[in-house]
């Protein structure tokens, strides 16, 4: 029986440049809020992955942290750009 690859976290980087948003969203309360990609990188660096932004959000609603990350766009124009990979995170 073979084991599933674990996906390796994402740069932050790698999303820039696409036409995707970022998402937050609690998973307690639902309060949900776009993450600004730019602003990311600039807090946090440039090799800042997305397991590292959700370890560092806390809902401003309740407070919950790790909150779950997910990654709207255009799938589309993700795969024409060999970005496949980012659609399961």
């Amino acid at each position: 029986m073979q084991r599933r690859a674990v996906p390796q976290p994402v740069p932050i980087r790698s999303y820039g440049g696409l036409d995707v948003r970022l998402l937050a969203i609690c998973e307690k309360c639902w309060h949900t809020v776009e993450l600004d990609i730019p602003d990311l990188l600039r807090q946090l660096g440039p090799d800042c992955t997305s397991r590292e932004v959700r370890r560092r959000l806390r809902c401003a609603k309740c407070g919950t942290l790790n909150p779950a990350f997910q990654v709207n766009g255009s799938p589309q124009g993700m795969m024409a750009r060999g970005y496949l990979g980012l659609l399961t995170h």
